[in-house]
């Protein structure tokens, strides 16, 4: 067991993020002023992470699904999940783990001891991962040879078993998808990289295995949301989800980012409070999957190497949260009386 105890890393949002050819996955918890980091390895070798997808739950886990990692230059097919040589070339992986923070010793996370998760049916990548307990979703992506992913997967954290849902039926190919779990009942997935004013909207039943199609235009015809990037979703209240974006100007205008958020209301269908916003121009991919923060006075989101946004519900304002690094020190586990606290 860790230095601390289970409960520390359980019943609260994550955020996390990874650098390339690191074994360090920094995490940060909402109320918190530090980004702890924790020494991922695999079979006794420092695991490096590449561009693994990643999500995390509200107990304490992150799991990683697929995404691409280093080859052997001289056997591509050789998938390095642990190597400490530097690889040139990424291959697309079904590798699944699951990194679980409430084992840690002394911070370290060692995959080879945790219960062991079936891969992904096909290696994929750039795919939108939701989490609704106990599932996790796996929508669009790209499969070998960048042939786009029609096909739509969940798979049961409790059971460790991978399974098939019903395509979206309304749309060949999610290009640029951004979602969440909605209540733990409904998936809602905002196609964002449409060339109309408004993005498409699609609601999944997990209990019925259906979709549809939110139909928005003349509801909300007065706006125009631009074509988006690394989009967000969050629940900021109980029937309001709060949508992060990103553009990268008009085709021939100025060369300038710009983030901006709106909100949906699943009541009513309808998009208001579009506004561009500055904290946000800085884009982060979330790897968040607990995003209701209905009860909660702020949204964090976008964590980054040295902050991470907020957004204050009484005042509608979103800031930039400064963050230093937790100071781990790592001890034999018997040293029990200078364990670090929080």
């Amino acid at each position: 067991m860790g230095v601390f105890s289970s409960k520390d890393f359980g019943e609260t949002h994550i955020l996390h993020y990874t650098k390339f050819y690191d074994n360090k996955l920094y995490v940060y918890f909402p109320g918190r002023n530090k980004i702890i980091s924790f020494d991922i390895f695999n079979n006794g070798q420092k695991f490096r992470f590449y561009a693994q997808e990643s999500i995390s739950t509200n107990t304490g886990a992150i799991f990683l699904v697929g995404g691409q990692v280093g080859t052997n230059d001289e056997d591509p097919s050789n998938l390095q999940l642990g190597s400490g040589t530097l690889s040139t070339s990424l291959k697309m992986t079904n590798f699944v783990a699951k990194i679980n923070l409430n084992k840690h010793d002394n911070f370290e996370v060692h995959l080879e001891k945790m219960k062991p998760c079936p891969t992904l049916p096909e290696a994929r990548s750039s795919h939108l991962l939701i989490y609704a307990k106990p599932y996790i979703f796996v929508f669009g992506g790209y499969l070998e040879n960048n042939i786009p992913a029609k096909t739509n997967l969940k798979f049961d954290i409790k059971k460790r078993t991978w399974s098939p849902i019903s395509n979206i039926g309304f749309i060949s190919h999610l290009e640029e998808p951004c979602g969440l779990s909605y209540n733990n009942e409904t998936i809602y997935i905002f196609e964002t990289s449409t060339k109309t004013n408004l993005p498409r909207i699609f609601k999944y039943s997990i209990e019925m295995d259906t979709w549809q199609e939110a139909i928005i235009q003349h509801k909300s015809k007065h706006i125009s949301i631009p074509s988006s990037i690394f989009c967000s979703a969050y629940q900021i209240t109980d029937k309001d989800l709060m949508i992060l974006g990103g553009t990268a100007g008009r085709e021939g205008g100025p060369k300038e980012t710009k983030g901006f958020y709106y909100i949906f209301d699943t009541h009513t269908e309808e998009i208001r409070d579009f506004k561009y916003e500055n904290v946000l121009d800085n884009w982060k991919k979330e790897r968040q999957g607990d995003v209701n923060y209905s009860g909660m006075k702020y949204v964090y989101a976008r964590l980054g190497e040295r902050n991470v946004k907020v957004f204050k519900k009484s005042t509608r304002r979103w800031e930039t949260l400064d963050l230093g690094y937790e100071e781990v020190r790592h001890y034999p586990v018997s040293c029990c009386s200078k364990r670090e606290k929080f």
